[in-house]
Formats: structure tokens, C-alpha cells, sequence
């Protein structure tokens, strides 16, 4: 386990349990607040040992189950209210695209080819 960030800099305690401590190379030692360079590093230790987030079948579900109901009626740009305006199918454009890279981020799908429900 890594040290927070504002413990002790020469033994690793945090503030609120420190009292009074002994190191070897600061020998007894009240708690005394780390460098900048020392919090850098700790908190870059904290995120490197940090577990890496699985995708499971839950999350895939919700992603796939926010995408199932779409929209009551026909798309269309909110900015001039018509079907075919170039702006708007640029941008829908870029967000399916984005969906896809997302979807395909993900693990292969548990069942046949037919969803859950």
C-alpha cells in the first residue's frame, strides 16, 4: 500500500496518527508535512497501483439498454427544425461513430445473437 499524500515525509504516517516516530534517517521526528515533489510522486504511485476497471456483463447491459429506446420522433436538427441539415447530420455522424469505437470496446457479447430480454 502506498502513503497518502500528506503523510509524514520522512516515514509515510498520516498526520493523525503520527504522534511521535522513529526513523533511521531522521530519528525521532514529529510529524512534518511532505515536499511538493514528494506529494507528486505519491499520488502518482496511488494512481499507477490502482486496478484496472473490468467491463462486465452488467455494464454492458446498461450501455446496450440506454441505447435501445430512441427517440419518439423522426431526428432533427433543434437549431432550424429541418430533416435535412447538413450540421446535423455531421454531428450525428461523429457521434455514431463515436458509439461504435465505444461498442467495440467492449467484450464480446455473452449470449447468441439475440439480447437478454
Amino acid at each position: 500500500m502506498t502513503a497518502s499524500p500528506n503523510s509524514c515525509r520522512y516515514c509515510g504516517v498520516d498526520e493523525r496518527e503520527h504522534m511521535q516516530r522513529w526513523k533511521p534517517t531522521a530519528s525521532w521526528h514529529t510529524w512534518t508535512p511532505p515536499t511538493q515533489d514528494q506529494i507528486k510522486q505519491r499520488m502518482r504511485d496511488r494512481r499507477a497501483a490502482r486496478p484496472a476497471r473490468h467491463v462486465n456483463v452488467q455494464d454492458r447491459l446498461r450501455a446496450v439498454h440506454a441505447d435501445a429506446y430512441a427517440a419518439p420522433e423522426d431526428p432533427r436538427c433543434a437549431t432550424c427544425h429541418r430533416d435535412d441539415c447538413p450540421r446535423y447530420w455531421r454531428i450525428q455522424d461523429r457521434l455514431d461513430r463515436r458509439l461504435a469505437a465505444r461498442r467495440a470496446l467492449l467484450p464480446p457479447f455473452p449470449y447468441d445473437d439475440e439480447p437478454p430480454w
